[in-house]
């Protein structure tokens, strides 16, 4: 039973003492223990710092992101609308050629036509001043065709 006794730390010769007694063995674990935690403790607030930091960073990288974004779209939009107008005033200008050509192509059809009514007016004229029994009897052809055409519109 001795064996037993002595093999307990927290006796001495079989009586109880007041409190626990610690060995040195013991004291050096609870004090590595207590450096244990105090070092993890200080390494998470350390982290926690260092992550803050890093989300304030994060952050204001982002929002140098969303202005540098928001200038590019706004760039490629004046661009975009500088070209569409730009070839909007291109087609308005062929439109705009392409009816002056035509204008100009009917005019000078017109004015062809006129000259040769002009031509054709003055050669029978001249038709009918040279020969004016030939010119009678194509008056009188005229005459009667109108007159057969006229007859067979209403009949």
């Amino acid at each position: 039973m001795n064996e037993i006794v002595s093999g307990m730390s927290g006796y001495s010769g079989g009586t109880a003492q007041s409190g626990p007694v610690r060995t040195n063995q013991e004291s050096g674990v609870t004090d590595a223990f207590n450096r244990s935690k105090e070092a993890v403790s200080a390494a998470a607030s350390s982290g926690s710092a260092d992550v803050a930091s890093d989300f304030e960073r994060l952050r204001a990288d982002f929002n140098n992101l969303k202005d540098t974004v928001s200038k590019l779209v706004s760039q490629v939009s004046a661009e975009t609308t500088k070209g569409v107008r730009e070839i909007s005033q291109a087609a308005a200008n062929q439109v705009g050629h392409a009816a002056a050509g035509m204008a100009e192509g009917g005019a000078n059809i017109a004015a062809s036509t006129t000259e040769q009514a002009k031509t054709l007016a003055s050669e029978l004229e001249n038709v009918g001043r040279r020969n004016p029994l030939g010119a009678m009897a194509a008056a009188l052809l005229v005459g009667v065709l109108f007159g057969l055409m006229g007859r067979s519109g209403r009949g």
